[in-house]
């Protein structure tokens, strides 16, 4: 229609509704980009953690194999090697995740030597991985409800070791080991796809870190990486924006309740108008005072329509 009151429910209802618009896309970008950037963080410092403890437990092994070697190298050659057995079984039996301890002969890596620097025998040890899952469980346990996170330990050629059903001796994305190899630590958005079920083909945000090892021992390399769904920001975008879709009908009601209350003294005056007498006073139009305009407006045309008769006669 073409009235003035649908002019300004299009005008200003069309500004409102491109504003709602305009604000709920910029709102819903910089939300999701403040949530992806807080959770990044929150994920790359659980991370650390992880790979902190990761490198105490280590350090505590190592310490545990120093404190043995100080016990069995005066033993060797000095005719009480038989006592060197229960020492390497109280070292096992206070750690259940050593797969194996033992001496063996001057052929491995970690070399036992003596004062003099000879070479007495090889000290070594194998570790269960449950070792590392049991503590990746115990840091995340508490944080699972509140992030939904999920922990990944890989190799150094970015094969998986410990980590989702179906992850493991998966290899990491390319581009996420190119990026955790330019960098000692932080977080990215990326497709972190093991296998082939709809679940895991999604984006997730993945805080990562590098075990660091220390001066006494070469470190495993290992990478740590604690994963999350970055459904959790798509979602944060949709909630935004269903605000805005409800919001923008209410602006709309509103925009109309004002152009009817902006049109209605108008539409008085328009009706007075068309019963107008100008030898009748109480047709006249009435004075108003809706707003200045109005009162304006319906002051001339009472003044007017009352000096019209007397401009006729003349």
């Amino acid at each position: 229609m073409n009235t003035l009151k649908s002019r300004l429910t299009l005008l200003f209802g069309g500004l409102a509704f491109v504003a709602t618009a305009a604000s709920t896309w910029v709102v819903s970008d910089l939300a999701v980009d403040a949530l992806r950037k807080s959770t990044g963080q929150n994920l790359e410092e659980i991370a650390i953690q992880f790979r902190d403890k990761i490198d105490l437990d280590l350090y505590e092994r190592y310490n545990d194999f120093k404190v043995v070697s100080a016990f069995v190298i005066p033993l060797l050659g000095s005719g009480r090697e038989a006592e060197i057995a229960p020492v390497i079984d109280a070292l096992q039996h206070n750690f259940s995740s050593y797969a194996w301890v033992g001496l063996v002969s001057p052929a491995g890596m970690v070399p036992l030597r003596s004062e003099e620097g000879a070479l007495l025998g090889v000290l070594g040890a194998h570790l269960y991985l449950d070792w590392v899952a049991n503590m990746g469980r115990t840091l995340m346990t508490p944080m699972r409800k509140r992030l939904n996170a999920e922990f990944i330990v890989a190799d150094q050629s970015g094969a998986v070791l410990i980590g989702p059903p179906g992850s493991v001796r998966q290899a990491l994305p390319e581009a996420l080991i190119n990026r955790m190899k330019a960098v000692e630590s932080g977080y990215l958005t990326t497709a972190l796809a093991f296998n082939d079920t709809p679940t895991e083909t999604q984006d997730y945000l993945v805080g990562f870190t590098r075990l660091q090892g220390r001066g006494e021992y070469e470190s495993f390399n290992w990478w740590v990486l604690v994963r999350k769904p970055a459904a959790e920001a798509r979602d944060l975008r949709t909630s935004l924006i269903m605000v805005g879709l409800v919001v923008a009908p209410i602006l709309l009601l509103f925009v109309s309740l004002v152009a009817r209350w902006t049109t209605r003294p108008l539409l008085k005056m328009t009706a007075e108008a068309s019963h107008l007498d100008p030898e009748k006073p109480d047709t006249l139009i009435r004075l108003r005072d809706d707003y200045a305009e109005v009162k304006t407006l319906s002051s001339v045309l009472r003044d007017l329509i009352r000096a019209w008769p007397i401009k006729r006669e003349r």
